[in-house]
């Protein structure tokens, strides 16, 4: 799966009304990560976003880098299955900084992940 993750922690979930004025760009996390809280009911589904777009909320390009062989590779993944690889491209590593490092996250990283970044 992929997301983007904002603040700050609740100890309710969100109302639908709440988030829809939130963009791409207030996300205090971006990335990939396993779906596990979802399924499990820890995090759950608010409900759909009624004028929700795909346009307004691109998945990403995605950056990795090798340090022992210094180089550095932009990722591009599929914008309805972020598990598939379209496309991977060597890159100076001055392309990456910045970017959003490639990775899956764990739910339980991201849940640290998040507590770490909203100082909470």
């Amino acid at each position: 799966m992929f997301g983007y993750f904002f603040g700050s922690i609740r100890t309710q979930p969100s109302e639908v009304s709440q988030v829809e004025q939130l963009n791409g760009q207030d996300a205090v996390l971006v990335g990939r990560f396993g779906d596990l809280h979802l399924k499990q009911g820890k995090w759950p589904i608010i409900g759909p976003l009624p004028d929700w777009s795909q346009e307004l909320w691109p998945m990403p390009e995605f950056f990795r880098t090798e340090p022992i062989m210094g180089r550095s590779f932009r990722l591009r993944y599929d914008d309805a299955d972020p598990s598939l690889l379209l496309e991977e491209v060597q890159v100076p590593p001055t392309e990456i900084v910045g970017g959003v490092p490639d990775g899956l996250m764990g739910a339980g990283y991201v849940e640290n992940k998040l507590t770490r970044l909203l100082g909470e």
